[in-house]
């Protein structure tokens, strides 16, 4: 569970990127996200609570001197790569972000409640978030199966809208989003995710980024950096021939050219051999299981819970009740926090599911219906003319049985036979 500070927010000017990720959170859900269960408020701060991911992050395995084999790089590009195409299929790219962005920062999982602390909160310079495509958002559940979390500077876009901003974390940002900075191309789009998966599996890899890019280094140094590299892609040392396939296309300076979505993931031989629907399904077994025994994160996360944190969270109920024995009035900072609050709404996964469940179970009702109405069917007929059989000429247009069918209805079925004769006979009544 993560909890963040309204008042600490709206100070900030931090309260829109977090609404955004509740919101676009809301509308997703995939084996490789960290998906959100529930979001709420109380007086003091908005929580939200995701999937419960057991395994640590990425970045917290590297700094425990995990070494990864290449089939868990290939597994990772796999769980990964269809994380990023059905974010895409969503109109959704993580990494994004706005002019003069200011963002709540986090770098991991919380495995317990914590609160976003007012050092955590900050003022990006240069347009800079620091949510992306990373091992630090790189979550491993207890079997090792790899989850993207963190969508704070995540944006949705639709059509060929394209992005602009320089928003990200340095080394992992792609060659257009820093050509877009300096005004040499129009703007950037969902080919950046995979940009920095590259990076991330490189890294993971070999225990270095491929370029050496830090947060001093300006967007022409990266530019020059990356055109005048001697490689035309970066491939990790001792990489075997199999896998610098993957990394060729997914470190591609042209983001035409880079891989892209599953297809093209897929046209890799070295990943080809990988059943995708057994991958959706958690089937295939990581090469790489996190401890069980231990709790996989620093715990200075949860210390700073406990003893620098000046507002814990398990003080709050004696805290709450506090104020509210002695406010009398809201204060101006309770109506400002109210009006910017005033669309946002609770969430509930739960209740969601059950909706999806009895839609799901209404349609099934509704096609069983139709499917009986079409079987329970009476004969159709049409119209047809009688004729005086003296060849006097059409008397009148009744109806004549056909081999069509249609529904059946409250309507009596009278024979057509019966109507002919009782027009002939009155035809005869009438001439006599």
């Amino acid at each position: 569970m993560k909890y963040m500070q309204k008042s600490r927010c709206i100070e900030r000017d931090a309260l829109k990127n977090v609404l955004r990720e509740m919101e676009i959170l809301t509308t997703l859900e995939h084996p490789f996200l960290v998906n959100l269960w529930f979001s709420f408020q109380d007086e003091e701060d908005l929580f939200m609570v995701s999937d419960l991911l057991l395994g640590g992050d990425l970045r917290y395995h590297l700094g425990q001197d995990v070494k990864f084999s290449e089939n868990s790089i290939k597994l990772f590009a796999c769980e990964i790569g269809s994380a990023l195409e059905y974010l895409q299929s969503e109109h959704i790219v993580h990494r994004h972000g706005e002019d003069a962005l200011t963002l709540i920062h986090g770098s991991a999982q919380w495995m317990l409640a914590r609160r976003v602390s007012m050092s955590s909160v900050i003022d990006c310079p240069s347009s800079f978030a620091t949510e992306d495509i990373k091992p630090e958002n790189i979550l491993l559940d207890e079997e090792g199966h790899a989850h993207i979390t963190d969508f704070n500077i995540a944006a949705t876009l639709h059509g060929k809208k394209l992005a602009t901003s320089l928003s990200g974390t340095k080394p992992y940002i792609a060659p257009e989003v820093y050509l877009c900075s300096l005004g040499e191309c129009a703007g950037y789009s969902y080919p950046v995710d995979w940009w920095s998966l590259g990076v991330t599996l490189y890294e993971v890899m070999s225990r270095c980024r491929p370029y050496d890019i830090h947060s001093g280094t300006t967007p022409r140094e990266v530019r020059s950096m990356l055109m005048n590299s001697t490689a035309s892609t970066a491939i990790p040392p001792k990489c075997s021939e199999q896998l610098s396939l993957l990394f060729q296309r997914l470190l591609c300076i042209n983001p035409d050219e880079r891989i892209t979505t599953v297809k093209k993931l897929k046209s890799i031989p070295c990943i080809s051999r990988y059943n995708f629907g057994m991958i959706l399904e958690k089937q295939i077994r990581p090469p790489f299981t996190p401890p069980k025994d231990r709790l996989n994160c620093d715990p200075t996360f949860e210390l700073e819970e406990m003893i620098v944190e000046p507002n814990p969270l398990h003080r709050k109920p004696r805290r709450l009740a506090k104020q509210r024995s002695l406010r009398t009035s809201m204060t101006i900072e309770d109506t400002e926090v109210s009006r910017q609050l005033q669309h946002f709404k609770c969430y509930n996964r739960e209740k969601e599911l059950e909706r999806r469940e009895m839609e799901r179970k209404e349609h099934d009702w509704e096609q069983e219906l139709i499917k009986a109405m079409n079987a329970s069917t009476i004969p159709a007929i049409v119209p047809a003319m009688v004729t005086d059989r003296d060849g006097g000429g059409d008397l009148l247009t009744v109806p004549i049985m056909t081999t069509e069918r249609r529904r059946s209805s409250c309507k009596l079925n009278i024979s057509p036979v019966s109507i002919q004769t009782r027009l002939l006979s009155a035809q005869t009544d009438n001439g006599s």
